[in-house]
């Protein structure tokens, strides 16, 4: 979650740089930041970069998602190509993990799930394309800007699984079939989504409610116009 408030404090500061770089600089950038993601977190897993897990990787994917937006008309307009890509990454990662998994090398099975997967990125990228291409008024599109707000659910869901799947690990190791231990996970994942709907309805209203008392967004805009200028100076 810290990464996902920084990127929205720094978006400005970072938009500005980025805007400001040339065509080569922004290259060299891509393969820097594509360098330090999977090379040295992915396959080192160093200290700093990890498995994805830092406001450098989420750097970097912001990065990548401008790059995807300001440039989708360079690019293919297929948007059956970034499907499949999308698709084929996933099912190569989930069969790989799978394969890892019967193996008994669980921890390598948990790893290729990691945010730097190159092939992650790959079906991140292939998806960021896939939506610059469809009109804001596609249904998925639609839907999916409406959901994606909801970050807290995949936080929840993703780093406290030992305190949010407490109840399903009991019922696990009642020793239940695969398949109904398969379908309560999705159940359970579901409320815990739906749950996090009502948390950030209830983070909005109270929002909604400091920032007419505080004005804290003309704060905001008028710390970015100083800092806008200053950088200028």
């Amino acid at each position: 979650m810290g990464v996902y408030f920084l990127l929205c404090v720094l978006s400005p500061f970072i938009n500005d740089y980025i805007n400001s770089l040339d065509k080569e600089r922004k290259k060299k950038l891509l393969v820097i930041f594509s360098v330090i993601a999977v090379l040295y977190g992915f396959i080192f897993d160093w200290d700093g970069v990890g498995r994805g897990y830092t406001f450098l990787h989420g750097l970097f994917m912001y990065y990548i998602g401008m790059l995807c937006k300001k440039n989708k008309d360079d690019l293919p307009r297929r948007k059956l190509l970034y499907s499949g890509v999308y698709a084929g990454s996933a099912l190569i990662t989930a069969g790989a993990a799978y394969l890892a998994y019967r193996a008994s090398f669980r921890g390598m099975a948990w790893t290729i799930y990691s945010y730097n997967d190159p092939l992650i990125i790959i079906g991140a990228v292939a998806l960021c394309l896939l939506f610059t291409l469809w009109d804001s008024e596609n249904a998925i599109a639609k839907f999916s800007s409406g959901i994606s707000k909801y970050v807290l659910a995949a936080y929840f869901i993703t780093v406290r699984t030992s305190v949010v799947f407490l109840p399903v690990k009991k019922f696990i190791e009642a020793g239940r079939s695969q398949a109904v231990i398969v379908l309560s996970i999705i159940i359970y994942s579901t409320a815990v989504f739906f749950i996090c709907i009502l948390i950030d309805k209830g983070r909005t209203a109270l929002f909604s409610f400091l920032n007419k008392v505080f004005h804290l967004e003309d704060l905001y805009e008028s710390i970015c116009d100083r800092c806008g200028r200053s950088a200028r100076v």
